[in-house]
């Protein structure tokens, strides 16, 4: 491990205590506090959980030539390849994107690096690998953000490439068909501390319209949530400008049936 031993803060009393005289529990008033929420508007402000996703994934730039190009793979029945990594977060979104590329009706492949033989990122062996079985479309998740040269690469063998990722960028971007991170400078997506999984999702709701988001979401939202956990990054956020609206909660999952695109 890293780090051997966790450093855990301590609220000050008098903040539990005014939580408490709000009518919050002990354990969540003293979790709030740990946290810098410290007064009962605070609170009610972090609990509050809308019913809706109002924060449109079409905000994140190049989300609309991500999803033309794989509507357009969809519809003419080419192979995609999704490209993952192999941590949670990454596993989750590979899991999450190719469940609804197979429910559309998609030949996937998919490839996950392996750690000690292989290492992080995009290699020109796995995308040849790819290729070589057919694929005329690569989507990397949580991952593609640096491999300028691979995604160039891919692109004289053939294959296109859309990268959905969320860690920061370097100055010049991969030339690849779309390029979908909420740390592009250029990016207006307000929220920047998605999980790789998180933006997998967000391009499925893309993908899926409007119509179809709560369903989608109710669908995939347990994997966001493994993946976002997992990850460590933040469970809270905005989906949408209005001060009053929070995350919204994950239904409960009764089915992984297909549903159709």
């Amino acid at each position: 491990m890293r780090f051997k031993k966790w450093n855990i803060g301590t609220p000050a009393e008098r903040d539990v205590a005014l939580l408490r005289s709000a009518g919050y529990p002990y354990l969540l008033s003293t979790v709030l506090a740990a946290r810098g929420v410290t007064t009962a508007e605070a609170a009610a402000e972090a609990l509050e959980r809308d019913r809706s996703l109002s924060m449109s994934p079409m905000l994140m730039r190049d989300m609309d030539k991500a999803v033309a190009r794989i509507q357009r793979a969809i519809s003419q029945g080419e192979t995609i390849a999704v490209f993952g990594d192999y941590d949670v977060d990454g596993i989750t979104s590979t899991v999450l994107l190719m469940d609804y590329l197979k429910s559309c009706g998609v030949r996937c492949l998919r490839h996950i690096p392996r750690r000690i033989e292989e290492g992080y990122g995009l290699s020109k062996e796995a995308i040849q690998g790819l290729r070589d079985q057919g694929a005329t479309l690569m989507i990397t998740v949580d991952c593609g953000i640096t491999g300028n040269e691979e995604v160039d690469f891919a692109a004289s063998i053939g294959l296109d490439v859309v990268i959905t990722d969320h860690h920061e960028c370097k100055e010049e971007l991969p030339r690849a068909l779309a390029v979908v991170d909420p740390h592009r400078s250029d990016c207006p997506y307000p929220f920047k501390h998605l999980a790789g999984v998180g933006v997998a999702l967000k391009l499925v709701l893309a993908l899926g319209g409007e119509s179809r988001e709560d369903a989608l979401f109710a669908r995939y939202c347990t994997l966001a949530a493994i993946g976002t956990i997992a990850d460590v990054m933040r469970m809270e956020g905005r989906t949408a400008p209005s001060p009053s609206a929070g995350w919204r909660p994950c239904p409960t999952r009764t089915s992984w049936a297909s549903t159709p695109c």
